[in-house]
């Protein structure tokens, strides 16, 4: 896999409980536990891989939105 540049990310549950974990991580984790799946094809990694792209730019379009909002306040 390239390499990556390993960020971490903390994600809060409602109850407060953190997980902090890497991009390298979480894609490890995705397609390492064993679940009754022959193997992962190219496509399935890449659909996940566009689904978590797809996540990061809303988060992304949120912040900017919160942050213009901000600005244009004062």
């Amino acid at each position: 896999m390239n390499e990556f540049n390993d960020f971490y990310f903390t994600l809060v549950s409602p109850e407060g409980e953190s997980i902090e974990f890497s991009i390298r991580e979480l894609l490890d984790y995705e397609f390492s536990h064993d679940i009754p799946i022959q193997s992962y094809t190219k496509q399935v990694k890449i659909e996940v891989m566009k689904d978590l792209i797809s996540d990061i730019e809303k988060c992304i379009s949120i912040i900017e939105k919160d942050e213009n909002a901000r600005l244009n306040e004062v």
